[in-house]
């Protein structure tokens, strides 16, 4: 019997043993199969890309303009935040007045500067003080353009338009302009027929010492002197009332305006006269001088 009972415990414990034994690529129990993997090659880095990448990083944080906050962190707020429909109406129409004064402004003073710059009987120094006029009168115009330009408010614009109209560019800066380059070219006008008096005064008293009767000659002479010495009364005449313009008022300004067209008038003949007197002097000095040429009484 013991024998028997040894033989049945190596027999379970043989049949333990095969059980739990493992062979060789077996998979053991209890424990999940692993699936095969192959060791595979990482994937390649492309360096262009990462350049284009970090390139384009650069160029998005250096583009502030793109970021349209300027405007805002400036205080310019959009229009439609501040105006109604009706006001943005009439905000646009005060707009449009005031632009086209500014342009029809500018156009004019542009004009006349560029006028007194190509006139041959003004001096440069009296240019000077023309063209000193003309463009301080241009920057303020200009200044005024940039803020409409600015302009938001409907009551803002008309104020800047009627600041622009107080100006009185068109009503009195450039007639008062052009009354000053009347008067300083009567002026040069008064001292070059003044020349002509003195050179024909010296060609009568060598014509005289030849004989002749030199009496026709003197008379265009002598009323030549007068229309220099006019051309120059007129033109300090019309200079008088240009320098008192301005303190004289608006409606004072309009009469020294209105009063400067008779000087100029005068003017204007004096030099039609003088002209003549010289010309009518020369030829009957050459006359005179022909008939000693010729042996002839004159």
């Amino acid at each position: 019997m013991p024998a028997t009972r040894w033989l049945v415990a190596l027999g379970c414990a043989a049949l333990l043993l095969a059980g739990c034994a493992r062979q060789e690529g077996s998979a053991v129990i209890g424990v999940p199969r692993q699936p095969d993997i192959s060791p595979a090659s990482p994937a390649p880095l492309d360096p262009a890309t990462i350049e284009a990448g970090l390139a384009q990083q650069l160029v998005d944080s250096t583009n502030l303009p793109a970021i349209q906050e300027q405007a805002l962190a400036a205080g310019q707020l959009p229009i439609d935040t501040l105006l109604t429909a009706r006001q943005q109406g009439r905000w646009a129409v005060k707009t449009s007045i005031g632009l086209a004064m500014i342009d029809s402004r500018l156009a004019a003073l542009a004009a006349t500067r560029s006028r007194v710059l190509s006139d041959p009987l003004v001096p440069y120094y009296q240019k000077g003080t023309i063209i000193s006029l003309l463009d301080s009168a241009t920057a303020s115009v200009i200044q005024m353009q940039t803020k409409i330009g600015y302009d938001q408010l409907v009551d803002q614009t008309r104020k800047d338009v009627r600041t622009l109209a107080k100006f009185y560019i068109m009503s009195l800066l450039l007639p008062q302009v052009r009354l000053m380059q009347a008067a300083y070219q009567l002026s040069q006008l008064g001292y070059f027929y003044a020349n002509q008096v003195a050179a024909l005064t010296q060609q009568i008293a060598d014509v005289q010492s030849l004989g002749c009767n030199i009496t026709t000659a003197q008379n265009y002479v002598n009323d030549l002197s007068a229309q220099s010495s006019a051309l120059r009364y007129d033109g300090n005449i019309i200079l008088g009332n240009v320098q008192s313009l301005n303190a004289a008022g608006y409606p004072g300004n309009k009469y020294l305006l209105q009063g400067s067209h008779g000087p100029q008038q005068a003017g204007k003949n004096a030099n039609l006269r003088a002209g003549s007197d010289g010309s009518a002097a020369r030829s009957t000095l050459a006359a005179l001088r022909s008939l000693v040429a010729r042996g002839l009484p004159c």
